[in-house]
């Protein structure tokens, strides 16, 4: 009905501010997690570290020897 729609829409205005807040502090937090699993990768009997994803063809690229 009309008057639920009204009241949904009421709450997802109210809770609009709130989400915003908590995508503006997932931001910084994302760069933390990521230093500190850096950090976590370089202890004695860590994991090996791991390599950024390479687009498809960039791991033959880089095989090819380069003149010189």
């Amino acid at each position: 009905s009309a008057g639920r729609l009204a009241e949904t829409g009421s709450e997802l205005i109210a809770v609009l501010p709130a989400l915003e807040r908590a995508m503006e502090m997932a931001s910084p937090l994302e760069g933390a997690i990521d230093r500190f699993g850096r950090l976590v990768d370089r202890l004695p009997g860590g994991a090996p570290r791991r390599l950024p994803a390479q687009p498809p063809g960039a791991a033959e690229e880089a095989e090819v020897e380069q003149p010189g």
